[in-house]
């Protein structure tokens, strides 16, 4: 049977930045393990700088008996600069949302409880983004959905043609602004031209994703 498959979307992030004990010097740690659930803070802790996150990305759809599939929405992004219950040595509650698995695209921190917090004085919590159907685009994780100081939204998928052509994934946010919407396929209702995929949407701000062009072996 023929049909389109989609790519997956991308993980997301949560990056932790502090300074240490003894000098003014900021530390990063990214944490990037899609299989934790616990964060120590480390023992050389004195004071948090910021904790950001971002969402997984969703998935391009797949699309079985069709010829064109919808791009995946991209990660919302969220920080928060002040969590008092933070001391070093302390065990944190951590989710990096995956791009494998629907149920847990979100990324987020909680000092307090095993699940995502519900005020940025817990922690953050970022929204990843939905996936592409054969039907609709994937829309981008909503900054309304996150918990933090600074939140911005992911870009909405691309939209694919009705010949051969693939949505490009909207693109994740970040600290300077929301990410962008993923180019849509070109259009065209000859079956005999085949399409190009959308380009993805720029992250953090950037740019729109570039629009598919006929494909060079085409008429």
């Amino acid at each position: 049977m023929q049909g389109v498959v989609g790519g997956l979307g991308a993980q997301g992030i949560i990056v932790f930045n502090y300074y240490k004990v003894g000098d003014f010097v900021p530390q990063t740690i990214f944490i990037t393990d899609t299989r934790t659930s616990l964060f120590k803070v480390p023992d050389n802790f004195l004071r948090l700088i910021s904790i950001e996150a971002i969402g997984a990305g969703g998935n391009g759809a797949t699309a079985f008996g069709r010829t064109s599939a919808n791009g995946g929405g991209g990660g919302a992004y969220a920080n928060t600069t002040n969590v008092p219950s933070l001391t070093a040595g302390r065990s944190c509650y951590v989710n990096v949302g995956s791009g494998y698995d629907g149920s847990g695209r979100d990324s987020w921190f909680n000092s307090i409880i095993n699940s995502p917090p519900t005020n940025a004085n817990q922690g953050v919590l970022a929204k990843g983004g939905r996936d592409g159907t054969a039907d609709a685009v994937g829309l981008g994780g909503a900054a309304g959905q996150c918990i933090g100081e600074t939140k911005n939204s992911g870009g909405n998928g691309g939209k694919a043609s009705l010949n051969l052509g693939t949505g490009g994934g909207g693109g994740a946010a970040g600290p300077n602004g929301a990410g962008q919407a993923g180019g849509d396929s070109y259009t065209t209702y000859s079956v005999f031209v085949p399409t190009s995929g959308g380009g993805g949407g720029g992250a953090n701000g950037g740019g729109l994703g570039g629009v598919g062009v006929p494909d060079a072996g085409g008429p």
